[in-house]
């Protein structure tokens, strides 16, 4: 008979040996979800995993380890590459990289202490990349020239007259710069992490829930040009007043939602269906 793990225990000591290492990297990551634009999101991502990770530890409670368990050589490697980057991240002021470091070693810790629990946590782990804040802010420029570059030429196509000068979008009497916030990067992060979460749940095979997966960045980008679009023609039809103040709040809810049911319509299109 295989003894039975402590899950109370080894959860304690998981928990404070991660407290103890990532502690500053916490607090940063704190800090950044509450100042950086794109992953103000990343408040929602640990709860989720978490949330996930009691749901499919519920469920296979009772079930026996296995014989012959991941060796701990495998486990070591792994921990030894997570240290790895967390002294790394830590000794060159890279806190995005001792960030990254804890899901490896997260990883390891799990599969010495734990390696019966490790397949049905393994996603909730990986999850939280998503709520780590990378170095984007040159992807969010070239996003921006971008969006601007699309934008007026969906307009053109419309026969609205829109002048482009970089990211700057002018009407006859007005004009509109796509910023950070509108070049469609948070849309693309947020979006990448809830069509991770909604393939994970997807009953189909591992390449159709790639194919949901992936789609998140055009749909993003695209839901994205529409916004820009629709306040412009908002400007246009109603007055700069009226598109900046009501329009523009409103838009984001509203193409978000427009892109996750293009998400939705891709998975009827593959054949997939929410897992029982």
């Amino acid at each position: 008979m295989p003894r039975k793990t402590k899950t109370p225990l080894v959860l304690v000591l998981l928990i404070s040996t991660l407290i103890i290492l990532y502690h500053r990297t916490f607090f940063w990551l704190v800090s950044e979800w509450l100042t950086n634009p794109y992953y103000s999101h990343g408040f929602l991502i640990p709860p989720i995993s978490a949330f996930i990770a009691w749901l499919r530890g519920k469920e296979i409670v009772g079930v026996k380890v296995e014989e012959e368990r991941i060796k701990s050589n495998g486990a070591s490697l792994i921990l030894g590459f997570g240290l790895l980057l967390l002294i790394s991240g830590s000794l060159y002021g890279m806190n995005f990289i001792a960030a990254l470091s804890f899901i490896p070693v997260t990883i390891a810790l799990l599969l010495h202490l734990c390696p019966n629990k490790m397949k049905a946590v393994l996603f909730p782990i990986l999850f939280l990349f998503f709520a780590i804040p990378l170095p984007v802010e040159r992807f969010g420029y070239l996003l921006q020239l971008f969006s601007a570059r699309a934008s007026s030429f969906i307009l053109h196509s419309f026969g609205l007259h829109v002048s482009r000068r970089g990211a700057q979008l002018s009407l006859k009497n007005s004009s509109f710069f796509v910023g950070e916030l509108c070049s469609g990067m948070q849309t693309l992060i947020s979006l990448l992490a809830l069509a991770a979460l909604f393939a994970y749940f997807m009953n189909c095979s591992p390449i159709k829930k790639l194919a949901i997966f992936f789609s998140g960045v055009p749909i993003a980008i695209l839901s994205n040009t529409f916004r820009i679009c629709s306040i412009i023609l908002a400007a246009s039809f109603f007055g700069t007043n009226i598109a900046m103040d009501f329009f523009h709040p409103a838009s984001s809810i509203i193409f978000f939602l427009f892109a996750f049911a293009i998400l939705l319509v891709i998975a009827r299109l593959l054949r997939c269906e929410v897992m029982p």
